[in-house]
């Protein structure tokens, strides 16, 4: 039946714990926030659109097949794009078309990266798409995971695939940017590390390049936030600078999984992911208390 393309892991129950106490936190500062503006947001289009939107990020972290998490995400990020222009000004529908255009430069990247790791079959399920990265070519293996980069890091804003970010997420109403940059960002986390264990150990190289795009995003992050005077821009720029820290946090477990074997060396490893955790829940909870 349905419930078979979907399945709960260690690693998708931390991230559904992120998205339904996110969902909580803004569901609950909406009931005060909401009747604030009621000329300006109509409130049966927001809760559909968070609705829609809670439910495309909770299928996809729980899917289990290529397909179902691919349909899914384009839920979550169609339903991004109506909190984002809910105001209908001219300013918010100039984000939206910009969120919009990224999301599905990214979308088509996912869908490439899965063909090539499929080998073009994707209703298959992740434990088979496994099997068949197996088999690939370090070429074909490398081409998938760039696309995967691009693919998930234009929606968790890594540069230079972060244009749309401080356009969007402030254009939205509050709790909406809470939701977006405290626990959207996440998800597009959730479906990197998901790919990475599925696939077999990369050269040394591919997790050089996430480190350095990730350092990249955080500098470039942190110093338009230093210059910016829109608060709720500010904070979109700081979400770019931390989600950059904790995908190079990523590329350090890629590069030490390479050298493991000494106690020294396995006590780095886990520090670098216990790093990429605490720092995925620190951001989620302070950077969504601040929108707030």
């Amino acid at each position: 039946g349905a419930l078979a393309h979907f399945g709960i892991s260690t690693l998708s129950s931390i991230f559904l714990a992120i998205i339904y106490t996110g969902f909580f936190l803004t569901s609950f500062y909406a009931i005060g926030y909401m009747p604030r503006y009621p000329r300006v947001y109509s409130e049966s289009w927001i809760n559909i659109a968070t609705a829609f939107f809670v439910v495309g990020m909770t299928a996809t972290v729980l899917a289990t097949s290529v397909f179902v998490f691919l349909v899914f995400w384009e839920v979550m990020s169609v339903a991004a794009y109506f909190l984002v222009i809910a105001d209908r000004s001219e300013e918010s529908l100039k984000a939206g078309f910009l969120y919009f255009l990224m999301t599905h430069i990214g979308f088509v990247a996912l869908v490439l990266g899965f063909a090539v790791l499929s080998s073009g079959a994707l209703f298959v399920t992740f434990a088979e798409l496994e099997l068949h990265a197996a088999g690939l070519s370090p070429i074909a293996l490398g081409v998938a995971f760039l696309l995967f980069l691009v693919g998930f890091g234009s929606k968790a804003g890594l540069v230079p695939l972060h244009q749309w970010l401080p356009y969007a997420h402030p254009a939205a109403p509050s709790h909406a940017s809470a939701l977006m940059s405290g626990v959207m960002l996440k998800v597009a986390l959730f479906g990197f590390l998901q790919i990475l264990f599925l696939m077999p150990i990369l050269p040394v190289t591919w997790s050089v390049i996430v480190i350095a795009v990730g350092l990249t995003s955080a500098l470039f992050g942190i110093l338009y936030a230093a210059t910016e005077s829109d608060l709720k821009k500010l904070l979109a720029w700081s979400s770019i600078e931390n989600m950059g820290l904790i995908f190079s946090g990523v590329g350090v477990v890629l590069f030490l999984l390479h050298f493991g074997g000494t106690i020294e060396q396995t006590l780095l490893l886990r520090g670098a992911i216990l790093f990429v955790l605490l720092h995925t829940v620190n951001h989620f909870l302070f950077k969504s208390g601040l929108f707030m």
